[in-house]
């Protein structure tokens, strides 16, 4: 399993993902549970959704 699959439900309950990484992430996570590996290509594409995700959460945009 990969370390980031955890991040999956999170980011598609989010309003970050566009429909195109949505639909993606469900598909993961649909083959998470039927107990199937990622690709290297999937594990690959759920790295830069994960880290966009966190750079957009862990901003530290100051409200003045």
């Amino acid at each position: 399993m990969n370390d980031q699959m955890h991040y999956a439900p999170i980011i598609v309950s989010s309003t970050f993902p566009s429909g195109r990484e949505r639909k993606f992430l469900v598909s993961l996570i649909a083959t998470q549970r039927r107990g199937a590996a990622l690709t290297e290509r999937q594990a690959g594409w759920l790295s830069a959704i994960v880290r966009r995700f966190q750079d957009s959460t862990m901003r530290d945009d100051v409200i003045e």
